[in-house]
């Protein structure tokens, strides 16, 4: 028999814009949002948790990790296909 589960992680959307630097011009929704999530994506959430840090804390940690991710990824894609000149100061 196969069970089904909902688990559902709380963060404050707000801060989640404000982290990523999203501009928003009216918010109308309630400062918690409610995620569905898998049971394997559940328990590695958990895994990465660290004691005492909350879930919000966790999920931004993961959004910089991917922010910075992307940012060099597309630094090397640049990289590899333009020639680059170094200006020396002076």
């Amino acid at each position: 028999m196969k069970f089904q589960h909902r688990i559902y992680l709380s963060i404050d959307i707000r801060s989640v814009f404000r982290y990523l630097n999203v501009q928003y011009y009216k918010v109308d929704m309630a400062g918690t949002r409610r995620i569905p999530v898998s049971e394997p994506v559940w328990i590695m959430l958990c895994e990465m948790k660290k004691p005492g840090q909350t879930y919000d804390s966790l999920l931004k940690e993961i959004i910089d990790h991917e922010k910075n991710y992307r940012f060099i990824r597309e630094m090397e894609k640049i990289k590899s296909h333009c020639d680059f000149e170094f200006l020396i100061p002076g």
